[in-house]
């Protein structure tokens, strides 16, 4: 069954929120991929729509820089 692409937006939200709860730091965009079994331009995708969404943020300056942000 073909996902659409919110609900691949929300796979990838709810694959970053839960590596940060068991690991204590964000995902690198590589283990998005690998995670949600996606390509990385696709991970690229939905970390943008998330990003406008304002459902996740970046630290400047910071490997692993994605923050979940809290509305």
């Amino acid at each position: 069954m073909m996902m659409m692409s919110g609900e691949t937006t929300d796979l990838v939200f709810g694959f970053i929120h839960e590596f940060i709860r068991q690991k204590g730091h964000a995902p690198s965009q590589r283990e998005i991929a690998r995670g949600c079994y996606l390509a990385q331009s696709s991970v690229r995708y939905h970390l943008s729509k998330l990003q406008a969404d304002g459902r996740i943020g970046y630290d400047r300056g910071k490997a692993r820089a994605i923050s979940i942000t809290h509305q």
